[in-house]
């Protein structure tokens, strides 16, 4: 199969149609893996965006909504698909930090993946005392969020120095972290080891 169906989902998420992106993920669900759905199509739709929005803002917010719904639409879908096996893990933000669809990315990901996910912005200190936490998996994109994301790193591992950190974003490789990440492979490469 040609990647019609991948070109498809990257308009229809740009064009914010989120009724057809349903039947159209389903679709491409059997005959494309999720890592090929969501980077050839839903993240390859928000490399466009950030194109349109380097030429024009406006033009990008103007569409910024209705492309957000249609990738959580496209994102509950393969999640629709997940099989959860025990192992849990933890996605989070900085509590201050504003851009969450990377993140949001991530978890149907991870979850698509087989594991059960608690996402979150901050970390809640109970959820790291379940022993089927394996991992903590931290978005890192805004720089003014470095010192808290440092300092959720060392309060983990006075909680749970066993507990695997991986961070992906931008300041991923500044906060301490035992992986940093540059894509979803990488990350599905340490979740499954």
């Amino acid at each position: 199969m040609s990647e019609d169906l991948l070109k498809e989902i990257k308009s229809l998420i740009l064009s914010g149609d989120s009724k057809k992106i349903v039947d159209i993920i389903e679709k491409a669900m059997k005959y494309y893996s999720i890592e090929d759905i969501i980077n050839k199509g839903i993240l390859e739709a928000w490399r466009e965006f950030s194109k349109i929005y380097e030429k024009s803002p406006i033009e990008a917010f103007k569409i910024w909504d209705v492309s957000y719904l249609a990738t959580k639409k496209a994102l509950k879908v393969i999640e629709s698909h997940a099989k959860p096996r025990e192992e849990i893990v933890i996605i989070a933000t900085a509590k201050s930090e504003g851009h969450l669809l990377m993140k949001e990315i991530a978890n149907t990901y991870i979850k698509s993946l087989g594991f059960n996910v608690i996402s979150s912005k901050g970390i809640n200190i109970d959820d790291l005392k379940n022993p089927l936490v394996k991992f903590l998996v931290l978005s890192c994109t805004q720089d003014d969020t470095e010192k808290e994301l440092k300092e959720i790193v060392e309060k983990i591992r006075s909680i749970r120095p066993d507990l695997k950190i991986i961070a992906g974003g931008r300041i991923a490789d500044r906060i301490g972290a035992d992986y940093v990440v540059s894509d979803l492979l990488e990350l599905k490469n340490i979740l499954l080891k």
